[in-house]
């Protein structure tokens, strides 16, 4: 878990903010996602961690996400198969998240 809603306090995917964030850097946020559900909720998400920005753009953080992270060798494909297609690639961005995450 990334973040949550304050409102409803849902959790919200690590390797879902990745592929925002994957995406954004390749010129298209919704590339590696199956169905838009709960994509606002990434992005809000991205927000808080100061990955994005209000624009959607990615900040200082977001790419030293993409680049220090590893999400560029992630697969082109969608977010959901990333843990079987590249493991050490995907724990090595979701670490960073959650390290940022901590107070």
């Amino acid at each position: 878990m990334v973040a949550s809603d304050a409102v409803t306090a849902t959790p919200v995917s690590a390797v879902h903010v990745i592929a925002l964030v994957k995406g954004t850097f390749e010129g298209d946020p919704y590339a590696h996602f199956g169905s838009l559900l709960g994509f606002e909720d990434y992005a809000a998400a991205a927000r808080q961690l100061g990955l994005i920005d209000g624009e959607g753009k990615l900040t200082s953080r977001g790419l030293d996400l993409y680049y220090d992270g590893g999400l560029r060798s992630l697969p082109s494909g969608r977010a959901n198969d990333w843990s079987a297609d590249a493991p050490e690639a995907l724990a090595i961005a979701v670490r960073m998240l959650e390290d940022w995450r901590r107070p």
